[in-house]
């Protein structure tokens, strides 16, 4: 995020300005401050395309703090992470930088003099013991942080504060042979004080890097050396670009953020081995393109991640006003692309010992009812999203009706109105006990056996849906577990669907709603794993040899696909915002998908 200073209001944060005079470094630094200490817990992972927090796997939440290493009140610091704890957020991104031309001369915290030609850490009291205290309050609180070494913006002295010092240009920064020293040595400072800290998330490289104008391999060279040289001096965390991901060709509309203008290739940067997932950033109205285009673009960057096996993070989005109306949708969004695995809001606000905490226009604060919309609800949401207590549905669907003839057809309905996901055999049309939404096809009946305990098998009838809620019913603590075998093995999550061809928006197709898709997807993708069986197939009008479905995994699977490369832009509805999508998947082996809109 790129500041602006009209907007900005502080209490009890002094900031570091640059100066035009540019004296002779000190030669000397404060002694080091003791580095806090790990804490119980674990070093965050990746695992396949989530991410890992103390034992957790799943989707996290938080949000951003420039200013929060410059706070001198350690009271402030305490309460902030006080209030991210209690709210469930567990994810907080602070700026590792505060560079300077000149020492200030008012106390004012600085982590990094450069002046000419020469560049020198502050790991006094006014210095990198402020970001001491941050780290030590982080651990004590649970909460994990992101933290960068530079920022490309001038905000606290970023880029320029280099060229200011070695001369040069911002370009010049990645490939000069100064900057990059003095760089390299301040990262290896920052890292040497927390590198056994669990409250570590990530180190990132830069706050979102661009090259104008340059061809992508100097922000790829640059990002691989680099993300390498890390590594080298600390393998147990992980390492992140920072970016906003530009340049990227999935989904591409052509417009500014899509094209490769800034010097980024997000796909390329990715799948570079040292950088262990994802970052991607969102502002519309700096970019150039509308809120409803954001959904689009966090979609882009969930397969791009997807595609490169690495998780994404949505590290950056905000607006400067109706931050619940404009916002909510992006999150709801992410939670629900494959392959984002969290995201952070910007920025964090909080009422401070001096008063409100800095807000350059994108902040809202806790306890508001932004705050309830965007934090409180989104994490509910995640926490209802990732239930660890599913029902496991160990029996079968099946669909032997030995009183009609021909091929019969499913259909998985959720309990919304907007959308059905179909697979469709050709079939004829009997005594249906349901009207089918779309005409030329049918509704089956769905019967489950579901092992409540070993001794207790029950047949239940309904939609996925609703056998878990008459499972949940009949035992509340009911545990979700993973059958044993094959259908338990990492194998049994990947896709296994032989895909023919897909067409998006056949004529005449009206548009689900991509949320409420996704919801029913979830549904279909976390109760049974295998693969669908079904008769002879479209255009056979004799009765089909078997009626029974292995799984509705590889329906969901597929149904996420529809969505994934059917994508429309976002439209405004009475309920808020749909992410719409229609298409048909045609299978090898005779099956298909239909994802398009439709009541039952």
């Amino acid at each position: 995020m790129k500041l602006n200073p009209s907007l900005l209001t502080a209490a009890g944060l002094v900031s570091a300005q640059l100066a035009s005079a540019l004296p002779q470094a000190s030669s000397s630094t404060v002694s080091p401050s003791p580095s806090p200490s790990a804490t119980p817990g674990s070093f965050v992972t990746t695992s396949g395309l989530n991410f890992v927090i103390d034992g957790k796997t799943g989707y996290f939440a938080g949000s951003n703090s420039y200013w929060i290493g410059f706070q001198k009140n350690n009271d402030d610091v305490d309460l902030v992470f006080s209030h991210l704890q209690e709210s469930g957020l567990k994810i907080l991104r602070v700026w590792g930088f505060n560079d300077v031309n000149q020492k200030p001369t008012d106390g004012s915290v600085y982590y990094h003099l450069l002046a000419d030609g020469t560049a020198t850490v502050n790991e006094g009291e006014d210095g990198l013991q402020r970001l001491d205290y941050v780290v030590s309050s982080a651990e004590k609180h649970g909460i994990k942080l992101i933290i960068n070494f530079v920022n490309f913006w001038d905000d606290y002295g970023g880029i320029n504060a280099y060229v200011k010092a070695f001369g040069g240009s911002k370009e010049d920064f990645y490939t000069n042979d100064a900057m990059q020293a003095a760089y390299r040595a301040y990262i290896k400072a920052v890292i040497s004080r927390y590198s056994d800290s669990t409250a570590i998330f990530a180190w990132e490289l830069a706050n979102e890097p661009r090259c104008q104008g340059c061809e992508t391999t100097v922000l790829y060279n640059w990002i691989e050396s680099t993300s390498q040289y890390i590594k080298s001096l600390d393998s147990k965390h992980l390492v992140c670009i920072g970016d906003e991901g530009f340049g990227l060709d999935t989904g591409s509309d052509g417009s500014y953020p899509y094209q490769y203008s800034e010097g980024s290739d997000f796909a390329k940067n990715l799948a570079i081995p040292t950088i262990d997932f994802g970052t991607f950033h969102l502002y519309p109205s700096s970019w150039g393109t509308t809120n409803d285009w954001g959904n689009g673009w966090v979609t882009s960057h969930g397969a791009a991640c997807k595609a490169a096996g690495k998780p994404c993070l949505f590290e950056e989005y905000g607006v400067t006003s109706d931050h619940c109306a404009v916002e909510k949708p992006w999150q709801n969004t992410a939670l629900n692309t494959t392959a984002i695995s969290g995201d952070l809001y910007w920025q964090y606000g909080d009422q401070l010992s001096g008063g409100p905490s800095p807000d350059d226009g994108n902040t809202f604060y806790y306890g508001t009812d932004d705050f309830k919309c965007l934090v409180t609800d989104h994490i509910a949401a995640i926490n209802s999203h990732h239930d660890p207590e599913y029902p496991q549905l160990q029996g079968l669907i099946n669909f032997q009706r030995p009183d009609h003839m021909g091929t019969w057809d499913l259909q998985y309905f959720t309990t919304g109105p907007t959308f059905a996901i179909v697979i469709a055999t050709f079939f004829s049309l009997g005594a249906q006990a349901l009207e089918a939404p779309i005409d030329g096809y049918g509704v089956e009946d769905f019967e489950w056996e579901v092992e409540a305990s070993p001794s207790n098998k029950l047949r239940l009838r309904g939609t996925i849906e609703e056998v878990t809620n008459q499972v949940r019913s009949i035992k509340s603590n009911y545990k979700y577990e993973r059958r044993d075998g094959t259908n338990a093995s990492t194998a049994s999550l990947e896709k296994h669907y032989d895909e023919e061809s897909l067409v998006c928006y056949p004529n005449g197709w009206g548009a689900a709603d991509g949320n409420t898709v996704q919801e029913g997807v979830e549904y279909l993708k976390n109760d049974v794993a295998g693969k669908p069986t079904n008769g002879p197939g479209p255009g056979n009008c004799g009765r089909t040899e078997s009626k029974t479905l292995d799984s509705c995994r590889e329906i969901g699977l597929a149904a996420e696909e529809i969505c994934n490369r059917c994508w429309m832009s976002a439209v405004a509805s009475n309920s808020g915002f749909e992410n719409l999508c229609a298409g048909q998947m045609f299978m090898k082996d005779k099956w298909n998908v239909i994802v398009r809109d439709a009541k039952c």
